[in-house]
């Protein structure tokens, strides 16, 4: 008798503890699955669908999105996949490959709708729409409004999520707007043209862009040019990033008597998108201020 209520209280304590302590969620069954390209729009997502959907981020964090292919591997993680949010405008060249070789038919969404396209000097729209608050905020709208299509039942937790996000941006732009507002020198150049949306949003002036495509070099008068122009202008920031050209960006800088500022374009899944303008727009701001008083006559 003692033995067995020794065991039964043995199995009790063991219960307890089962489901005392905390255990990872079973994954819903008919889980939606949402794919996209690239970090940024992956970080939108999951904080617009939360719980509600599995987002499958299609480019890794370190790749050249401009001349990224599709891997056999790619193509299994993305057969369960019933949208695909993509930036357009040419950026993911992959996407016919996918549209070829896919069982399923994906719906591809561009979430480039609504935005007023930069062209390039090829007349082509510049594709880094997210590297913007006002351009993340109607991306927001986008995703959220085709999430609850092909969603209805989780329409009002979609937006909720999508107004929150919002107001973090919101927040986040009318404190860098103060900010830039009270810079007299706001020129740049750029080693890629990954920031001329966000130049748009707070009147910076970009007066010169390195390569506007992969393996683009500008010709040397081209550079002998853009070195005048930025010592006439008094520029003396060159903004780049480790996946375009360095070198040239550094020597650019020497001859300006300037600085090079590396900058993070494509985050990482787990980072908020509003928390990668903010990694990007604070050093811009601070590198800006170092070559001039502020304007203190507003």
């Amino acid at each position: 008798m003692k033995k067995h209520f020794s065991w039964m209280l043995f199995t009790s304590l063991i219960w307890a503890m089962i489901l005392c302590f905390p255990h990872p969620a079973l994954p819903k069954e008919n889980t939606l699955s949402v794919a996209t390209s690239i970090a940024p729009l992956a970080s939108l997502i999951k904080e617009i669908a939360g719980n509600e959907a599995e987002v499958i981020c299609i480019i890794p964090p370190g790749s050249e999105p401009h001349t990224f292919e599709l891997k056999p591997k790619d193509m299994v993680r993305l057969e369960k996949a019933k949208l695909l949010f993509a930036v357009g405008w040419n950026f993911e060249n992959f996407i016919k490959q996918l549209l070829i070789h896919l069982s399923e038919k994906v719906d591809i969404v561009e979430v480039n709708k609504g935005i007023e396209p930069i062209y390039y000097a090829s007349k082509e729209p510049n594709p880094h729409i997210w590297l913007s608050a006002n351009n993340i905020i109607t991306i927001t709208h986008t995703i959220a409004e085709y999430l609850s299509q092909i969603d209805p039942s989780n329409r009002e937790y979609y937006f909720k999520n999508a107004q929150s996000l919002i107001t973090k941006i919101q927040e986040l732009h009318h404190r860098f707007s103060q900010k830039f507002r009270s810079l007299k020198n706001r020129s740049f150049i750029a080693s890629h043209p990954s920031w001329s949306y966000l130049a748009r949003d707070y009147d910076l002036q970009e007066i010169g862009v390195l390569e506007e495509g992969p393996h683009q070099i500008p010709s040397p008068r081209a550079i002998k040019d853009l070195i005048q122009k930025a010592r006439e202008k008094g520029t003396k920031l060159v903004l780049a990033d480790r996946l375009h050209n360095p070198q040239l960006a550094e020597m650019i800088a020497r001859e300006i008597g300037g600085k090079v500022l590396y900058l993070d374009v494509l985050g990482s899944p787990d980072t908020s998108c509003w928390e990668l303008l903010e990694r990007n727009l604070e050093p811009i701001y601070q590198a800006l201020s170092e070559h001039e008083q502020p304007d203190n006559s507003n």
